[in-house]
């Protein structure tokens, strides 16, 4: 329901009346409803477990690059860096997909790609 204000707040303006605007909202619940995406959460993350999977990756392509300074360093550094933004570009590209195709059925999942 719309109707004028009785007791303005602020002065009033020919061109902005004041209005009391009310509306009744009802939420329905549906149980069936289910989130199956994933989600990280970082507080609760095994960082324990990360450090060890960091620790596990071989680096000697990045060491032999930064330090030994040879061409064919580099070149090996050089494909195996692009390898990386590649599969980083399409899992990125897979996730805006997800998300666009979730956006409709469970906009939280939308919310949370927006924070």
């Amino acid at each position: 329901m719309i109707r004028y204000k009785i007791f303005p707040v602020v002065n009033v303006d020919s061109y902005h009346p004041p209005l009391e605007i009310s509306c009744i909202v009802s939420l329905i619940k549906n149980k069936d409803l289910k989130y199956n995406e994933s989600v990280y959460d970082w507080e609760k993350a095994n960082y324990y477990q990360i450090h060890l999977s960091l620790a596990s990756i071989n680096w000697f392509a990045h060491y032999n690059f930064k330090y030994l300074k040879s061409y064919s360093n580099y070149t090996k550094f050089s494909n195996l860096r692009t390898k990386y933004k590649n599969l980083r570009h399409i899992d990125y590209s897979t996730y805006l997909k997800n998300v666009k195709n979730n956006v409709i059925s469970n906009p939280k999942y939308f919310w949370k790609f927006i924070q």
